[in-house]
C-alpha cells in the first residue's frame, strides 16, 4: 500500500510522489469519509485512515 512506501529506501521523488497521492485522500473530505466508513469502521479491515494519519504524522515529524 501506499502508506509502507513512505518508510521504504525509496528515491525521495518516489516518496513525494506517493506523499502528494496521500494528501489527496486527506484534503478530499467525502472521499475520506467513504474510506473510514468502508475500512476503518469494520474491525475485521485494514485501517486505511489511521494509517494515511500515521503516516503522514511520522513524515512531518521527521522533517527538520
Amino acid at each position: 500500500m501506499l502508506v509502507r512506501v513512505i518508510a521504504m529506501d525509496l528515491p525521495l521523488w518516489h516518496r513525494i510522489l506517493v506523499l502528494e497521492i496521500l494528501r489527496g485522500f486527506c484534503v478530499e473530505a467525502r472521499t475520506l469519509r467513504i474510506l473510514f466508513q468502508n475500512f476503518d469502521l469494520h474491525p475485521n479491515n485494514s485501517n486505511i485512515v489511521e494509517g494515511m494519519v500515521k503516516a503522514l504524522a511520522r513524515v512531518v515529524s521527521s522533517v527538520q
